[in-house]
């Protein structure tokens, strides 16, 4: 609809896809199917666009300290699992640099070899 495409094209990460879990699926399907003469974005244009503006969007929002659970209803099962990715790679990032005092010993087959 002319709505959904001035939404995205103002502004991707204020849209919320449950309704449209396969948009971006659809909008590449679409794209080899269609031209839009009177639109300034190409189909393959707006789906750049907006896959762009929205893994920006979800990624830094994976990286903030607040609760999620507002936030991750919005997402398609696709979004979420970017989410999550992020979200836990700062956990594991955090428990490394915990470990700092660490010290990695050398292979016993290193000792061997003199």
């Amino acid at each position: 609809s002319d709505t959904l495409k001035n939404d995205l094209r103002a502004d991707a990460t204020t849209v919320s896809f449950l309704s449209m879990p396969y948009f971006y699926e659809t909008t590449k399907r679409l794209n080899s199917l269609s031209e839009t003469p009177d639109s300034d974005l190409e189909p393959g244009q707006l789906l750049l666009k907006t896959y762009v503006q929205r893994f920006k969007y979800i990624v830094d929002k994976s990286y903030l300290d607040e609760d999620i659970t507002n936030f991750t209803i919005t997402l398609t099962k696709s979004e979420q699992s970017l989410f999550f990715a992020g979200y836990h790679a700062i956990d594991d990032f955090d428990e490394w640099k915990k470990q700092k005092d660490r010290q990695l010993k050398p292979s016993s087959l290193l000792r061997k070899r003199k």
